[in-house]
Formats: C-alpha cells, sequence, structure tokens
C-alpha cells in the first residue's frame, strides 16, 4: 500500500501542541471522538505536549457522530483551561462548536484536519470561527498556483490537490516501470523522488520508496482557520 497524507494520526498533534506553546497556551482541555482515530489523535497529543511544557486540564471522548457535547465542554470548562484542543473525524466539531456558543465561552480553539469538511459543509464555518485547524493547502504554494492556473475548482482545496498529485505520481511511477504490471508499477512508484508536490507549503515534495510508501515530505501540513466563511492560511 502507498499513501498520500492528507492528515496524519501522529504528525498533526505534535504541529498543534507547538502552536500552542507559541501563542502562550499552556493549560490545555482535549475533546475527542471516541473513536480509534479520535484516541490515537488524543494519544500523539499527550505525548507532544509534555516536553513542551503543556498542561492537560482535561480530556473527555464523545461519541464519534454526537450532535450534543454541551454537558461534555461545560465540565471541561471549569477547570478553566486556556485553549480547547478538538480531536475527531469531523461530525462532533459541529457539536463542540454549538456548545460553546451555547455556554457563550470564547476559548481558544486548535483542531485537527477534520475540520476540513468546512469545504463542504458552509454552514459550519462560522461556528469554527478563530479555530485554527491543519489544512493540507497552502498559499505560498508554487505548484499549487500554476495548477490554478488549469483549474481553480481543483486547486481550492484538498481534495483537487492531492487528486492531482496522486495522477503525476501514478504517470511518474508508469513511465519508470518496466513492464506494465502491479509489481511493476509498485517498483515505478519506489522509484518517484523528489516531485514537487501541490498540497502542502512550497517545496514540500514527493516520493517514494521500498521502505518509504508515504508521499509527501516536508511541511505538507498547513494551519489555518475559518474566518468570515472562508478559509485563511496563518500567519507564522
Amino acid at each position: 500500500m502507498f499513501h498520500y497524507q492528507i492528515g496524519s494520526l501522529e504528525e498533526e498533534p505534535p504541529v498543534l501542541a507547538r502552536r500552542l506553546a507559541e501563542r502562550g497556551l499552556t493549560r490545555v482541555a482535549v475533546v475527542h471522538d471516541r473513536s480509534p482515530v479520535g484516541a490515537r489523535y488524543a494519544e500523539c497529543f499527550e505525548n507532544a505536549r509534555v516536553g513542551l511544557g503543556l498542561e492537560t486540564t482535561g480530556s473527555v471522548a464523545i461519541a464519534p457522530l454526537a450532535q450534543d457535547a454541551g454537558s461534555a465542554v461545560a465540565g471541561l470548562r471549569d477547570a478553566k483551561p486556556d485553549a480547547l484542543a478538538y480531536f475527531g473525524l469531523g461530525v462532533t466539531s459541529r457539536a463542540v462548536a454549538l456548545a460553546l456558543a451555547d455556554l457563550e465561552w470564547p476559548v481558544p480553539v486548535v483542531a485537527n484536519s477534520a475540520l476540513m469538511f468546512g469545504y463542504a459543509q458552509r454552514d459550519w464555518r462560522d461556528g469554527w470561527a478563530g479555530w485554527e485547524y491543519l489544512d493540507g493547502v497552502a498559499d505560498d504554494n508554487a505548484v499549487r498556483r500554476r495548477l490554478a492556473e488549469r483549474s481553480k475548482r481543483a486547486a481550492a482545496g484538498p481534495i483537487g490537490c492531492a487528486a492531482f498529485d496522486m495522477g503525476r505520481l501514478l504517470g511518474e511511477a508508469v513511465a519508470r516501470a518496466d513492464h506494465l504490471t502491479r509489481e511493476g508499477v509498485k517498483d515505478g512508484l519506489e522509484q518517484v523522488k523528489q516531485l514537487p508536490a501541490t498540497s502542502g507549503h512550497d517545496g514540500t515534495t514527493m516520493g517514494f520508496g521500498v521502505y518509504d510508501h508515504a508521499a509527501l515530505k516536508g511541511r505538507y501540513l498547513v494551519l489555518r482557520e475559518w474566518k468570515a466563511g472562508k478559509t485563511v492560511q496563518v500567519a507564522g
């Protein structure tokens, strides 16, 4: 199996933990899905925050399809954290946003790449206003800008950029394959190196190896936030 990383359970939490530390938000409450994905995110965040001097004031798991997170969020507020971290598949991010609004609790929030749901769920965006989250596209990526000249729709979000990159990876693999069989294409993929990526910050590359089947190399996770109904890259 070859992997194009639209997010990462292991790599996203350390990025968010470092961002919280940069902002001086050291007391963090965590809400995550009660699922293998949510639990792994929370575990990796716990590992990352220790070395950065962050304190977890509380942690709560909610059902991955929960529509009401009011009591869970209210319980986290009692410890007076500096920030809230959300980790999950995305559906519950809407419930958490509604709970924060109902409680009138303007706590800073960071979230994993689940907030890319906003590209499809336009009516969810305002609830995430000010939340910093991880995305797959950056405004400074020259390859993405060239794609936009050909197709603004494809370059507008992470799925279009990823699809374009996957096609390029396969094209490069076929060009390198000695024979067009499953084994031949696998060998071809393992020879693709240093291909500039459409996703991530400028300078992100793609490639594989015999023991490395993850495509993206470099700063492929991008901090963004939803603001006035649009996704905006976070400075810094």
